[in-house]
């Protein structure tokens, strides 16, 4: 039975939509986004910064989106920035959909949960989209604690933004930024969004895959000069044996100013079946 899964996560900066000079929404640079994604054939997409996409007067972004990944979206609405973030499924490979997301205390961009069933496992399938909050450390630390309980309860996979270095990466030289920058990457109490997943036992795919230090390569930060890698995927700590590959998608800075990121997973050997 297969149980390989390909999962991946895209910050589309503001939702990949643009304005002509009349005002009109300009869906290209979200197109040739998609140009990436598309080809991937991925059977979970983790969708950030979908903005403009849930306009009740215009849902052409969305339909798009729909179109050419040939997916099923499953959003929460953020209560910030429009923010908005979708987990896409393969629904021939990922079947009974439920929904149980997070958009209230803690949550900055709020937090997508899905949960679904494949064949092949004895339980439910976990999925989450995060975006932690760009500018307030102490906010992705609550965000960090109210993950974990997806950390060892379910089967679980997820990512997203978490907006702060990885834990066990080089963090950037930032003095050159500005002070209101700078403080966005604090580490209060010498805690981090990323170190309290790790306390949970939450697996950073990307470290699990590229154990070595300084091979990982990052995914944002580039316009600063600073860049980080925030995008991530998780899995709990019962999948920590399932990540099998890592890939990160070329930055093209006319698309986003974030890169993706992809992975697949080989889940049979290492849950127990149906």
């Amino acid at each position: 039975m297969d149980l390989d899964l390909h999962v991946g996560t895209y910050n589309h900066y503001n939702g990949g939509v643009d304005h002509d000079s009349a005002g009109r929404r300009v869906l290209d640079r979200l197109d040739a986004q998609l140009d990436l994604l598309a080809p991937l054939g991925l059977d979970v997409l983790i969708s950030t910064e979908a903005k403009g996409w849930f306009d009740p007067d215009d849902g052409r972004a969305l339909e798009l989106a729909r179109t050419r990944l040939g997916m099923l979206p499953l959003w929460v609405l953020a209560p910030r920035h429009d923010c908005n973030i979708v987990v896409w499924i393969n629904s021939q490979r990922l079947r009974d959909p439920g929904s149980h997301h997070e958009a209230g205390h803690p949550w900055w961009h709020a937090q997508a949960r899905v949960s679904v069933r494949v064949d092949g496992l004895g339980e439910r399938l976990w999925l989450f989209g995060a975006h932690f909050s760009p500018f307030v450390p102490g906010v992705r630390i609550d965000e960090a604690y109210a993950t974990c309980d997806l950390a060892n309860e379910r089967l679980a996979i997820g990512g997203g933004d978490f907006n702060d270095d990885a834990a066990g990466d080089p963090v950037a030289d930032r003095r050159a930024m500005p002070a209101y920058k700078r403080m966005r990457h604090d580490q209060p109490g010498g805690q981090s969004a990323a170190g309290m997943l790790a306390a949970a036992s939450f697996g950073d795919v990307a470290a699990l895959v590229q154990p070595q230090q300084g091979t990982r390569e990052p995914t944002a930060g580039f316009t600063d000069g600073a860049p980080l890698r925030c995008d991530r995927l998780y899995v709990c700590e019962r999948l920590r044996a399932s990540p099998q590959a890592y890939a990160t998608l070329p930055y093209d800075a006319q698309l986003s100013d974030h890169r993706g990121i992809h992975a697949w997973f080989d889940l049979a050997a290492h849950v127990y079946l149906a």
